[in-house]
Formats: structure tokens, sequence, C-alpha cells
């Protein structure tokens, strides 16, 4: 297991280098990496983790008021074409605009499936950036 460097994520934020949306792809999983929630409310009044396979996150989103970072996981879960996956895009694309700071954590087949091809909701949605290229916490 490894902890994902958030603070060094947000200071990229901060820098404007991402602005609203970013997707970490790692190799194999990200379930072998940590969500260091903690890190990451060091920076934000509130952070949500949003399972697309267990939680309402129709209702995550749109409620949105104070939580300022939303980690996104198991996309991989559901088809790139589904209604769901379209549902999820049109939610967080309106939430983008509200100075949500969203983090979709997949793997990069995910990613590729979900990310890559003119026709899926998430084509050229957001910037990505590979776990390897994530400095590692001391």
């Amino acid at each position: 297991m490894s902890t994902i460097n958030y603070e060094w994520l947000i200071d990229l934020y901060i820098a404007g280098i991402y602005t609203d949306c970013l997707a970490i792809v790692d190799y194999i999983q990200m379930d072998n990496y940590i969500l260091d929630i903690q890190a990451a409310l060091k920076n934000y009044h509130a952070v949500t983790h949003i399972d697309v396979t267990k939680d309402d996150f129709h209702n995550l989103l749109k409620n949105q008021k104070k939580n300022e970072l939303m980690i996104i996981s198991d996309l991989d879960q559901i088809e790139e074409q589904s209604n769901i996956t379209f549902s999820l895009r049109s939610l967080i694309d309106y939430n983008k605009h509200r100075n949500l700071h969203i983090l979709i954590c997949l793997s990069l087949p995910e990613y590729k499936r979900h990310f890559h091809g003119r026709n899926n909701p998430f084509y050229l949605f957001c910037g990505h950036i590979l776990v390897s290229k994530i400095p590692k916490i001391l």
C-alpha cells in the first residue's frame, strides 16, 4: 500500500496547473493506494469520497455546498456508455463551475476505456496524471 501525496496535488491546484478535475491514473489498480483524506482536509473545508458503485452520487453531487474536494473511485465498475456514466459526467461538469476540485481515481486500462474515444462522455474531459509521477511522501 502507498499513500497518494495529496498535498502535492493540492499545491498544483493552488498554482493553477490543474483547475477543477484531475484523473489520477495507475498502471494497475487504485485499490493499492490509500486515500489520505486527513492530508486533504488541511487545505479544504471538507472532502467527500464517492464510490460510484455504492454511493448515491446524484444526491452527493447535487448537494455540494461546503465540500471543496471530491474523490471519485470505482469508475472502472461502470460501462463507458452507460446512463450512470453520462449522468456522473454531467453532474461533475456542473460542479466544476462551482469551485469544486474533483479527483477521479482509476487504472490505466479504465482511463483509456473512459477517456479515449470521441463518443465517450469523459473524452478530453479533464487533465490526468500517472501515480508514478506524483512525488512520494517521505
